[in-house]
């Protein structure tokens, strides 16, 4: 299929997360586009890509998926720059290595104060000498 002069409908679908909701907006959708194929579906990304859609208007996809419960909206690319803080973007991964390092260094000092490894995992409290 030929698409060089047609025009291309991306949407963002809220609502739609497995095969089901696609069958469900293929048959609500496919009656307003000349092919079904003209429809692709990304799942994992709630995105629905209409090729060829030249005679249909933004509103009329909207209207449709509005039938079947879920909700459609134009795609925005998300090529924006991060603008995200260091705290944001590396925050958990601090905070991650800096429980291990302590796990640790706790571990550690245990093995020290019980006066070795065998010792420091041996049955305290259970009567055992």
């Amino acid at each position: 299929m030929a698409t060089g002069s047609k025009s291309k409908l991306t949407f963002r679908i809220q609502g739609m997360d497995c095969a089901e909701e696609v069958a469900i907006l293929k048959s609500e959708l496919g009656p307003l586009v000349e092919s079904v194929e003209q429809l692709r579906f990304d799942v994992l990304n709630g995105k629905l890509v209409i090729d060829g859609a030249s005679n249909l208007s933004p509103e009329q996809i909207v209207q449709a998926v509005a039938k079947t419960g879920m909700h459609a909206e134009a795609w925005r690319d998300q090529s924006q720059p991060n603008t995200s803080s260091f705290w944001q973007t590396y925050g958990r991964s601090i905070l991650t290595t800096a429980s291990g390092i302590f796990g640790f260094s706790g571990f550690v000092s245990h093995v020290a104060i019980a006066g070795g490894f065998a010792n420091s995992l041996g049955s305290e409290g259970m009567g055992v000498a």
